[in-house]
């Protein structure tokens, strides 16, 4: 049996507050996109969550129908539009069955999404099914760097789950380059180079980053039994305090938005 892809209704109440992009930033990430797509492009967003992505895209003058596994995060997005704002079209469904004519979208769009998706070779077929003959994928991605205490903060505890006998699997890692190698293989041409919407700092603490693992705010982490929490974040807050002196250490993270265009 095809294992499902996940759905984000336990993040629907907190998700904005942890993945939510600056006002000037989701600005400049719809006015890109709308650049790389051209005014009033009919635009279909997977995993179109709390509109994140799909309010900016819509801002900027893009016709945005979205789809989601999560009728919470959907109602959260319709919840937080602003007053006057465009709506997009709204539909719970699976990327893999998109319920939708073929040749409908000169655009798909998809941000942090293709790992989630077990089948996701489906949800790429799906993905060409419904585009024009010369609609796009525009693959965003949101980066904030590899060498920071946030990420060695989270690949610590991976390690001391990994020590009591749990293997994490690592979804975006093992499938992300096979989804745009697939893209490519498809006969779609990728930009030479990444747009870059957007790069702003952030900043951080060591205790914030222990907190959102303990309250499981990442999907990474909902994988990992109950159990196991207690012990391991008690584990990973003693090696932090050890490397960087205190909980409270603070740090700033560089984060960059960019976009990748795939053409046919």
């Amino acid at each position: 049996m095809q294992p499902h892809s996940i759905s984000f209704d336990r993040a629907a109440s907190f998700y904005d507050d942890t993945r939510g992009l600056p006002a000037d930033v989701a600005r400049r990430v719809g006015d890109c996109a709308a650049d790389l797509l051209g005014a009033g492009a009919r635009v279909l967003e997977i995993g179109v969550g709390t509109g994140r992505i799909a309010k900016p895209l819509l801002a900027s003058g893009l016709r945005v129908t979205g789809i989601d596994l999560s009728l919470g995060m959907m109602r959260r997005l319709i919840e937080t539009l602003p007053a006057g704002a465009p709506e997009p079209m709204l539909m719970q469904a699976d990327a893999t069955r998109i319920p939708l004519q073929d040749g409908v979208f000169d655009a798909l769009v998809a941000v942090h999404v293709f790992h989630l998706i077990p089948a996701w070779q489906s949800a790429l077929d799906e993905a060409r099914r419904v585009l024009t003959s010369h609609g796009v994928i525009l693959i965003g991605n949101n980066d904030s760097g590899e060498d920071t205490p946030y990420r060695r903060v989270r690949k610590q505890w991976e390690a001391f789950v990994a020590a009591r006998g749990y293997a994490m699997d690592h979804p975006a890692a093992n499938k992300v380059d096979f989804v745009k190698a697939a893209i490519i293989a498809s006969g779609m041409h990728r930009d030479e180079r990444e747009a870059v919407a957007a790069e702003w700092p952030t900043r951080h603490t060591v205790r914030r980053v222990i907190d959102d693992i303990e309250n499981r705010i990442w999907s990474q982490t909902w994988q990992v039994p109950d159990e196991l929490i207690p012990a391991t974040v008690a584990e990973v807050s003693a090696w932090a305090e050890a490397e960087y002196g205190s909980l409270d250490h603070e740090f700033e993270v560089v984060n960059t938005f960019t976009w990748e265009r795939y053409r046919s």
